[in-house]
């Protein structure tokens, strides 16, 4: 095996086959990777999935080797391979190996039944989902547009519209037997709910349309009021019990001291909480006495159409009377429970009658059924997708698992990054998924390296994730928690970006200078802010005070004249001592050279400025994107460095600067 220096650690070379052919036997501590989550990377999946071989969503090293050791298992010269071509051919695999059957049996199906001179990796995923179809659905799924017969094609058109067909395994959706013969029982069962609504006339009554056309809205009407009525009825009955609960029953606004009646929503809410009507121990409801105005205009059109329509032109409505006219509406109320989950309303009746009749559905389900389903089992298909899609992908794996030379490549975007973030008038090219931003903060703390923890959303796709991007360049500028921007996506998708964490390290080596005076101006500038803030409260004191004379305020001190005195005594000593030590250190400095004063300042500067270089070079020197992976679930082997290089690449400059009116525009890394 070949090394080469990959951020400041030995990494293994790996080019092609005998690269990879070597892995095998190479111990796992010269591993960049040895154990990492299936979702940290942007791969293909099945690809994951087939390296995944103890199913338990992570990738070790050793499921690595194995895959290894089975791919080239395979071949007759596995040396002499050419990967990252998705390309079948039978006669350069090992013809006694276990698979070799299979792999020749679907070479040979897709050449005979394919025009193509090579049988790609696409054909091979194509009869894949095929057979997966057929193993779901039971038979082929047809699309309509593959259709030459227009009444059939519009036939299976409709299926999808109304009934939805089912999903094919490579995307879209079409038809199956199943969805035919359910798209024929859910149009007979529509049929028959519909009929009862056929009315001969206007005027017809019906058992279950007994106000004929115009039952729909008078069983809104209903259902609007019912819950109304039957908490009256049942008030009535407590005042039967036990007339002094009325003043209870029927609400004293007046009295409920809650309540702001100068809130129109909460006059409302308490008008829609109160019964529809005034409970009477008669147990009946008076059309002609005071009604709830929230409920006047229903409890009219309640009597107009259902009351007045059923007992005529009374002034009360008994308890038996609401029962009976709680009947009469049960049998429709049973037929609109009973509506098919599937709505074929804005379908002609003609057609489905059509669809019902005819023997299109015997027509549809020959024409699937004459189909020619495949001779190859699904296992077979399985062995060489898997087989193929080692050999395009397992290069570049490898080079984003066992090294890493790809995430220090800007010109060779690595699976393991998410995408670019935008902000700050930056361009922040690596980022990290994060799992868990606990856990993940946990390591990135101990690594001296600045970390922004960014959520990403889109809601139109309904999509949230969060990353880790790290800053490595120039200074924090103005990124801060809750700070936003924009994010590129890896699948091209632009995200909404938030920083939501900030593990807060030096930048830079100026940054890193810095920071401690900025700590510094930070807690004067909190001094100073508390000071005035306490003297802007005394002075609003002392302003009410003289404002409102009657405020009672502290009794003054007793007044004594010898202790003021000596307060002005003292004061008087301390101003002529300060006024000596003034003099005296004009004298000295007028004495000393202004040269060795500036070699003073200067040695006092660098007195400070030497242990914050050797501190600010070490932290800079320890940052690493290690702890990124391993915050994710990763495990690593050597620390990842930044390097130079590096730092230039992961935040790029691109906003134009201007200084003394001369515009600068940042190179290009």
């Amino acid at each position: 095996m070949k090394y080469t220096s990959i951020g400041e650690t030995a990494q293994v070379i790996i080019k092609d086959v005998k690269d990879l052919i070597n892995l095998i036997d190479l111990d796992d501590t010269h591993w960049v990777a040895t154990s990492a989550p299936v979702e940290a990377f942007h791969i293909n999946e099945d690809f994951l999935l087939y390296l995944d071989t103890e199913k338990d969503g992570r990738v070790s090293s050793n499921e690595v080797k194995l895959s290894l050791k089975w791919f080239f298992d395979l071949y007759e010269l596995p040396a002499e391979l050419k990967m990252g071509v998705d390309v079948l051919d039978p006669k350069e695999l090992k013809k006694d190996s276990k698979h070799f059957n299979d792999i020749n049996e679907v070479y040979h199906y897709i050449k005979n039944n394919s025009d193509d001179e090579q049988v790609l990796l696409s054909h091979v995923v194509k009869l894949k989902n095929e057979i997966q179809a057929i193993i779901i659905q039971q038979s082929p799924i047809v699309f309509a547009d593959s259709i030459q017969d227009n009444s059939l094609k519009e036939y299976f058109t409709d299926i999808v519209a109304i009934h939805g067909g089912c999903e094919h395994p490579a995307g879209g959706r079409g038809v199956s037997v199943v969805s035919v013969k359910e798209f024929q029982d859910v149009i007979a069962k529509w049929i028959e709910w519909q009929a009862v609504s056929n009315l001969s006339d206007d005027e017809h009554k019906t058992e279950v349309f007994p106000f004929a056309n115009q039952t729909p809205l008078v069983y809104a009407i209903f259902e609007y009021i019912k819950d109304k009525i039957e908490h009256y009825f049942s008030l009535c009955d407590l005042v039967k019990l036990d007339p002094a609960i009325k003043q209870s029953c029927w609400p004293r606004i007046n009295d409920d001291k809650s309540i702001d009646l100068n809130d129109p929503q909460q006059v409302q809410a308490v008008m829609c909480d109160a019964p529809i009507a005034e409970p009477n121990n008669q147990k009946v409801m008076q059309f002609d006495e005071f009604i709830n105005p929230v409920y006047v205009d229903v409890v009219k059109s309640f009597y107009s159409k259902i009351f007045e329509e059923l007992y005529g032109q009374e002034d009360t409505m008994e308890y038996s009377q609401w029962q009976k006219i709680k009947s009469v509406f049960e049998p429709y109320k049973k037929w609109v429970e009973a509506k098919p989950s599937i709505d074929m309303s804005n379908f002609a009746k003609e057609k489905l009658q059509e669809y019902l009749q005819t023997d299109i559905s015997n027509r549809a389900l020959k024409h699937i059924e004459s189909i020619p389903q495949p001779t190859v089992s699904f296992n077979q298909i399985i062995l060489a997708e898997k087989m193929m899609l080692f050999r395009k992908l397992f290069v570049s794996f490898a080079n984003n698992y066992v090294s890493m030379p790809n995430l220090y490549d800007y010109a060779k975007p690595s699976i393991l990054e998410e995408g670019t973030l935008i902000m700050d008038g930056r361009r922040f090219n690596l980022a990290i998924r994060v799992f868990n931003q606990k856990e993940h903060m946990l390591v990135t703390k101990k690594s001296s390296t600045y970390v922004m923890y960014v959520e990403l959303t889109h809601q139109p796709l309904n999509k949230k994730l969060e990353v880790a991007v790290p800053l490595a360049r120039g200074m924090s500028g103005y990124i801060m928690v809750g700070k936003r921007g924009v994010f590129e996506h890896v699948d091209g998708t632009i995200m909404q970006a938030k920083v939501v964490q900030i593990v807060d390290f030096p930048v830079s080596f100026l940054d890193a200078i810095l920071k401690p005076f900025k700590k510094l101006g930070e807690a004067v500038t909190t001094k100073i802010d508390s000071i005035a803030s306490s003297a802007e409260k005394n002075l609003l004191s002392t302003t009410d005070k003289l404002i409102d004379p009657n405020k009672k305020v502290a009794a003054p001190p007793v007044n004594n004249s010898n202790q003021t005195a000596g307060m002005i005594a003292g004061g008087g000593f301390a101003i002529a001592a300060i006024g000596s030590s003034l003099a005296f250190m004009t004298k000295t400095l007028s004495s000393i050279h202004p040269s060795r004063i500036v070699m003073f300042v200067v040695c006092l500067i660098l007195a400070m400025l030497i242990p914050l270089s050797i501190v600010a070079f070490i932290r800079l020197a320890r940052r690493d994107v290690s702890c990124l992976f391993e915050g994710a679930g990763w495990a690593i082997n050597p620390r990842l460095r930044i390097t130079k290089r590096m730092k230039k690449y992961i935040s790029e400059k691109t906003v134009k600067t201007i200084v003394f009116g001369i515009c600068f525009t940042p190179k290009k890394n």
